[in-house]
């Protein structure tokens, strides 16, 4: 069977669901993705059959607009509810869902022809970023954009600076104009637009898209020269652990004598040094320069390690994650962006315990570790502006906090939640703090992170490993080692994991 992705603006969904029917029973679409379905609620949704609705944007009344994602029963997918952060009711209308069967992220988008072009571009040029977070996937977005993309010289700056480009250029509507299109980052096999009589449901044409044959690799179109195509891998400056190497097997996991996270025992540890900050915003480090050139083994008898990724979803990345947590064994993984509504969805890794959680953000703990979830630190949680969740680890005095911004969400906003939460952790001054973030802009140079250093915290990695830095952790205690780890380690997002050491 072929796989294609099937777009149509429908101009309504309840009486055109006969010939939607029509459509996918002749062509049998991977993906049938649909604009101005009319609805007020998902529920009205239904009825194609052998096709189940995997994503969709309504508006809160019946005022047209509104865009859906119906996949194939037999087909695994995962909704993309975090690539949504730009939806916005008659301005840019859009909902995503992931097959990862194909390495495929589909996002149907629906732009009202009276909306502005200048801030459609805008937002369409944030979206293409957020998009080209996750270079390794391919991205199609499948739309009404009410534009002739392959004329718009403002749009076609946008697409070119993120790598994208519209594949059709004919007329999709009756009046003459091509206003539907597939936005995309690869070359598929073919597209093309749908004019016979039976697939006409509304002035506009339906537009099919065709991937090539799962035997087939598909291309990724060349992106310009400020962009990387490949995953970014950073190399530590000041840890004197090894990355793997980019041709490492990533399911094997080879052995490496200098790499952290080989022997674990965070119970048998003496507890940490607060650490004392410099006025100038440096942290003093009780290990020397020299002693990190020189072999783990020969630093520390026993170390503990917590490990920090960005999954970019949960549910389609467990193997890669029980492989990863099965070889490596750290005692605590902080994990952001699993994109989970119900906490039984987050509970399947293997020998570990999920300690805390919250909208997207999770802590898991080794099985023989005691902790003590934090809840008193949850006030701090506001879902478009911060997502939190904490746990205390006695045998080590150590509060961990997992902590994201949503990319939406304003900076400053986002930064006076995280001084609030400094503050309450600096009236604990007894116990020693990790807070591991996923920031989503560069922490390191924004002036809203000035007050991680007034409030005696560190950053744990410097602009020299993490460019840019979206992730980091930030620690109020001293003699730790940093380390992070290339993408091969664990292929769960484009972002490198992070690793800590906390040395005997």
């Amino acid at each position: 069977m072929t796989d294609k992705i099937i777009f149509a603006n429908t101009q309504g969904f309840l009486n055109k669901k006969e010939k939607l029917n029509k459509i996918v029973e002749s062509n049998k679409p991977l993906v049938l993705a649909a604009a101005e379905h009319f609805q007020s609620d998902r529920a009205d949704l239904k009825g194609i059959e052998g096709y189940t609705l995997g994503a969709a944007f309504c508006r809160e009344r019946k005022e047209r607009g509104g865009v859906a994602i119906f996949v194939r029963n037999d087909v695994d997918y995962e909704e993309r509810a975090d690539l949504n952060v730009l939806c916005q009711k008659k301005a840019l209308e859009v909902a995503s869902v992931e097959v990862p069967s194909r390495n495929l992220i589909v996002t149907v988008t629906y732009r009202p022809p009276s909306s502005s072009k200048q801030k459609f571009n805008s937002q369409l040029g944030e979206m293409l970023e957020i998009f080209n977070l996750e270079p390794h996937k391919n991205h199609v977005m499948a739309g009404d954009f009410n534009i002739e993309l392959s004329k718009n010289t403002s749009t076609g700056n946008v697409l070119d600076k993120n790598g994208f480009k519209p594949m059709l250029s004919e007329s999709t509507h009756e009046h003459g104009s091509c206003l539907d299109n597939f936005i995309v980052d690869f070359d598929p096999s073919k597209t093309r637009v749908m004019r016979e009589k039976i697939d006409k449901l509304s002035d506009h044409h339906p537009i099919e898209l065709i991937l090539r044959s799962s035997k087939q690799k598909d291309k990724k179109v060349s992106l310009p020269t400020q962009l990387s195509s490949t995953p970014r891998s950073s190399t530590p400056t000041k840890s004197a652990f090894n990355n793997r190497s980019s041709n490492s097997n990533p399911t094997k996991f080879p052995s490496s004598t200098h790499y952290l996270s080989t022997s674990l025992d965070i119970s048998k540890s003496p507890s940490i040094k607060k650490c004392a900050i410099p006025s100038d915003g440096t942290s003093k480090s009780n290990v020397s320069k020299e002693d990190l050139r020189r072999p783990v083994s020969a630093l520390f008898n026993k170390k503990d390690a917590i490990v920090f990724f960005n999954t970019t979803g949960f549910k389609s990345k467990m193997d890669q994650i029980n492989e990863f947590a099965n070889f490596h064994q750290p005692s605590v993984l902080v994990v952001t962006g699993h994109l989970q509504t119900e906490k039984k969805g987050l509970e399947k890794i293997k020998d570990y315990r999920l300690g805390s959680w919250g909208y997207r953000v999770a802590i898991f703990v080794r099985n023989e570790l005691t902790y003590n979830t934090r809840s008193d630190l949850d006030c701090y949680h506001e879902k478009n502006v911060m997502n939190i969740c904490s746990l205390e680890i006695p045998s080590q005095n150590l509060v961990i906090t997992a902590t994201q911004k949503p990319y939406k969400t304003s900076r400053k906003l986002f930064c006076t939640k995280l001084d609030g939460i400094l503050k309450e952790l600096m009236n604990e001054s007894q116990k020693n703090h990790l807070i591991a973030g996923g920031f989503n802009f560069d922490c390191l140079n924004s002036k809203n992170f000035e007050m991680v250093y007034k409030k005696d915290f560190k950053f744990v990695f410097s602009s020299n490993e993490l460019n840019p830095c979206l992730d980091n952790l930030i620690v109020d205690f001293d003699n730790v080692m940093g380390n992070v780890l290339s993408n091969e380690s664990i292929q769960v997002s484009n972002r490198s994991p992070l690793e800590l050491a906390i040395p005997s």
